[in-house]
């Protein structure tokens, strides 16, 4: 959840930030705290989540050119639309009742990892 939240968060997000994010970062950062809560409630759903989870987000750290934090990317919109899709997938996976943005799934991710190159 460190990592998530460096993501969002990173150096001048303030600055490079786009608006799509603007509009959705709260609703991120409740899932988080959603996550924590339900973490003590039932840490076997959690095990579940992050074990659909943990796997994509290490296809993620292995690609050549992974997602730069948002606002950072270069002439390509998927990197900031695979960081996009990622947030969207962990609001479904840990705080469903916030809704997503856009339809989200494990294969629309994967779909989106392999346009990346992933």
């Amino acid at each position: 959840m460190q990592t998530q939240l460096a993501g969002l968060f990173a150096r001048d997000f303030i600055r490079a930030s786009p608006m799509a994010l603007w509009q959705r970062l709260p609703v991120y950062v409740q899932a988080a705290s959603k996550r924590l809560e339900r973490l003590k409630q039932n840490p076997e759903r959690e095990r579940q989540a992050r074990a659909q989870l943990e796997p994509v987000l290490a296809r993620v750290a292995k690609l050549k050119s992974p997602p730069p934090p948002f606002g950072k990317g270069g002439g390509s919109n998927v990197p900031e639309e695979l960081n996009m899709m990622l947030e969207e997938w962990r609001v479904q996976l840990f705080a469903q009742e916030l809704k997503t943005a856009m339809p989200v799934s494990q294969a629309r991710v994967n779909a989106l990892l392999e346009a990346a190159g992933g």
